[in-house]
Parts: structure tokens; C-alpha cells; sequence
């Protein structure tokens, strides 16, 4: 689970990294970015509810095994690293044997600079 804000700019630049985890793990674990936003504040939550994890601040990353052991849960810029050993311990796999750059930004454009740009019909 990793809780965060969409306007924190905490979150926006710890954004790049989940997008790393997801990339790295997308086919072996269930990433659940979850804003607060969206959190319940009924204060009788159980394990079963993502709130329970929660600390208060954001962005935090918390690793769950298959068993329900938390082998992470960290509350800030939480190194990439550290996420990959607690998901290689959590699903028995290898992490993976590359180094990933993962560079922060905080918003990002999809649409074509007008340099340079043609459109389909050519004007």
C-alpha cells in the first residue's frame, strides 16, 4: 500500500518511485497506491482495512505478506531498495538485477511540444 496526496508535493516527488514498483512488480504483487483522501475514518478498523496501516503522514509505503506480516512500513522518500528486499521477502522472487534511476518531477506534460510537431493532416 502506499498512501499519498494528489496535491502534496511530498507525494508528487515520491510518485516516480511507485511508478518504478509498479513497473518492476506489476506482474507478482498487488500495489495499491491509495489516496487519504479516500481513507475511512471510522476509527474501528481492522488489518482487513488499508486505514489500519496508516500513520498519519504521507507519503507511506507498508509491505504486506501473503500471511498478513507487515515487513515494511515507512513513512517518507522511501528508497527503492528498501521496497524491492521487503517484496523479494514477501513473494519468495528475486529482486530484480538492475540498477533503476528513478529521477523525481513534479507534473507531467503528454501533450506534443509545438516544436517540431506535425499534425496528422500535415498543418
Amino acid at each position: 500500500i502506499v498512501f499519498y496526496l494528489d496535491d502534496s508535493y511530498t507525494s508528487k516527488q515520491f510518485a516516480p518511485v511507485v511508478s518504478g514498483i509498479k513497473l518492476l512488480w506489476s506482474s507478482a504483487v498487488d500495489l495499491i497506491p491509495l489516496s487519504i483522501d479516500e481513507l475511512d475514518n471510522d476509527e474501528e478498523t481492522t488489518f482487513k482495512d488499508p486505514g489500519f496501516y496508516w500513520h498519519g503522514n504521507i507519503p507511506q509505503v507498508v509491505i504486506i505478506d501473503g500471511t498478513g506480516e507487515v515487513l515494511l512500513d515507512e513513512e517518507g522518500q522511501v528508497a527503492i531498495d528498501d521496497i524491492n528486499n521487503a517484496i523479494s521477502k514477501a513473494t519468495g522472487l528475486s529482486k530484480p538485477d538492475f540498477d533503476i534511476e528513478i529521477k523525481s518531477f513534479n507534473e507531467y506534460n503528454s501533450e506534443p511540444s509545438k516544436q517540431g510537431y506535425t499534425s496528422p493532416r500535415g498543418t
